[in-house]
């Protein structure tokens, strides 16, 4: 029998057929009415984050996070928290250099998305660019591994949520620069 499900229920605790209730210590300090003590509601730790969806010759830049990371072994683009005071823009380009060496021209802003996870809200914001170079190879400094990947391939990798997201929000639109371009609103 499963008690905390059946018998002693934190809305109805139905002592009279709990095959416990002489061991009970609640029914013994008349306390049953206050159980289950709950613990005090935590609030999310807010965390802001960028990335770039880098785009070369209709390839998509992906990279595969280093094993004994958070999300250890999935693939993502590169990114990560905001500054203090600084731009996601900014700070989506800064973390494209830092991960990779990777140069990369203007930015066109593609979607923000929200994401919950155990005790932290993240709002992702994503950017899609192009290299300043075509022959620029990157050089992985919190990645195991990279791939140039189309975007119709991309279901074949594991992302955290939030990238999962930044794809769904892409859906069928066009992965060029030529969409973003010819929408100011998205610089």
């Amino acid at each position: 029998m499963e008690l905390g499900a059946l018998v002693c229920t934190p809305a109805k605790p139905d002592c009279e057929q709990c095959p416990v209730s002489g061991l009970c210590r609640a029914r013994r300090v008349d306390s049953v009415d206050l159980r289950p003590v709950t613990g005090r509601k935590v609030g999310r730790v807010r965390i802001e984050m960028a990335c770039g969806i880098i785009i070369r010759e209709g390839r998509i830049f992906i990279q595969q996070r280093l094993g004994d990371d958070v999300w250890g072994g999935l693939w993502e683009f590169p990114g990560g928290r905001l500054e203090d005071g600084e731009a996601p823009e900014a700070a989506a380009r800064r973390e494209i250099l830092e991960e990779t060496g990777l140069q990369v021209g203007p930015l066109y802003h593609v979607a923000t998305v929200q994401h919950g996870f155990t005790r932290y809200q993240v709002t992702l914001h994503g950017f899609l660019c192009q290299l300043t170079s075509s022959a620029a190879t990157p050089v992985l400094h919190a990645a195991q591994e990279f791939f140039w990947v189309r975007p119709a391939e991309l279901g074949r990798y594991a992302f955290p949520a939030g990238h999962r997201k930044l794809i769904e929000q892409m859906g069928d639109r066009e992965w060029s620069l030529d969409f973003f371009s010819k929408n100011p609103k998205n610089r």
